[in-house]
């Protein structure tokens, strides 16, 4: 379909730009990539990618007021906290779980499985973190890490201490 629309356009028969025709078609495809997703097997494939991102170091454990040292958007994950009504949590960037899911519809799906599991509050939260650009602002996915299904080499443990 892409190719065809592509054609038509470059030949001049169509009312769309190359640039339209690439925009629908991931439209398209997303929505029926969609479709196709498992709330259930989204939410391990979150829990199993925070797992691994926890124990390659790529979350920092930030104290109120610690700025993140290094803020790069594509490559951020989220950090490490102790938040004072929450306790032990970890707070991740929504558009990294969207990533991994795939589609805005897929995350959500994935997102109601993870909050009735009771690995997710109930609820995102506004946490200011120095470091971040303000327009980097967003409502963090926070993590309960004492829900957290711990690996056998404890990594999540170890690295509260």
């Amino acid at each position: 379909v892409y190719a065809g629309m592509v054609l038509a356009a470059r030949i001049g028969c169509a009312p769309w730009t190359e640039e339209a025709a690439f925009r629908h078609v991931r439209y398209v495809y997303k929505l029926a990539k969609s479709g196709f997703s498992n709330p259930a097997r989204d939410a391990d494939r979150v829990v199993q990618r925070l797992q691994e991102a926890v124990s390659a170091g790529a979350i920092p454990l930030l104290a109120k007021g610690d700025p993140v040292e290094s803020y790069d958007a594509d490559a951020f994950v989220g950090f490490r906290r102790v938040h004072s009504t929450l306790g032990d949590i970890i707070a991740v960037h929504p558009g990294w779980v969207q990533k991994i899911c795939g589609s805005l519809d897929a995350t959500k799906g994935a997102l109601r499985e993870l909050r009735e599991r009771g690995i997710i509050a109930g609820k995102s939260g506004q946490l200011r973190v120095k470091g971040i650009p303000d327009k980097a602002r967003v409502r963090w996915i926070i993590f309960h890490v004492a829900a957290l299904p711990l690996q056998e080499d404890r990594t999540l443990a170890v690295a509260a201490e």
